[in-house]
């Protein structure tokens, strides 16, 4: 996986960590909706340092993800490896090679981090964005309820495709490591 993609995806998980930070700020009066609204400033300037921000926020949210689900992930590990050292060997024998395999495991590690990244994000979004509708009008209405069911959805197909794409990767990566070893 080059630097380039990695760099990518910590954009994408970051966008999430930046929204929910900004609505969390502006829900502690912190900052105030104007004054996000009313910064005019030229995007050659404004660009670079967003997209620092961004970058670095991504940063933080997938350690806080991985963090969190370090256990879930060594139980769905200990399905397919019930020993840590095997995994670290057979991803070794795909990995240090630089090909198709390598590459798929690669992509699909990237997609899950990126699942359990937006999870995190979306669950940090809820009360946040709850507390900002309720802000703008204190009268919930059918366009919150909404708003709530949607991102709880979102929270459990994120779930659903990181335990799908962090059970498919171990499966894989036990079948083409046997596929590999039979080759040498």
């Amino acid at each position: 996986m080059s630097t380039s993609n990695l760099f990518v995806e910590l954009i994408i998980i970051g966008i999430g960590f930046t929204l929910s930070f900004l609505f969390g700020l502006y829900c502690m009066d912190v900052v105030k909706l104007e004054l996000l609204t009313s910064v005019k400033m030229d995007g050659l300037i404004i660009l670079p340092i967003l997209i620092s921000v961004v970058y670095s926020l991504g940063i933080v949210a997938d350690r806080i993800a991985d963090g969190l689900f370090t256990w879930q992930g060594n139980k769905i590990r200990e399905k397919y490896y019930p020993d840590r050292n095997k995994v670290l060997e057979d991803k070794s024998i795909i990995l240090l090679e630089d090909s198709p395999l390598a590459e798929m495991i690669l992509y699909g590690r990237s997609r899950m981090r990126i699942c359990r990244g937006w999870m995190l994000n979306l669950v940090m979004l809820l009360p946040s964005m709850n507390y900002f509708f309720i802000k703008l009008n204190p009268q919930p209405d059918a366009f919150l309820v909404l708003v709530n069911f949607m991102l709880m959805l979102l929270i459990v197909l994120f779930y659903f495709s990181w335990i799908k794409l962090t059970d498919s990767e171990y499966d894989k990566l036990k079948e083409l490591s046997k596929i590999r070893r039979k080759k040498k």
